[in-house]
């Protein structure tokens, strides 16, 4: 397996359920609508508070910054 992939996931579930049920694999929620992969955020911009993500510059909360700025792979 090689390169990276990144999934869009529409379920009627709640983000908090879905959280719950990914937080095992290690992925974060950095905003009140969005949940990350680390392993895809290679860098953060502190001047907009988001992580490009693919093409994407996902928002990070300021209650999530630190968890973000702490992720090994930055």
């Amino acid at each position: 397996m090689g390169g990276t992939t990144s999934t869009v996931l529409s379920t009627s579930n709640t983000i908090t359920s879905v959280e719950k049920i990914i937080n095992d694999y290690g992925h974060i929620r950095c905003h009140r609508n969005f949940i990350i992969n680390p392993m895809l955020a290679v860098n953060f911009c502190k001047q907009t508070s988001t992580i490009p993500i693919e093409g994407i510059n996902i928002p990070v909360s300021r209650r999530k910054r630190s968890d973000i700025e702490n992720i090994p792979n930055q």
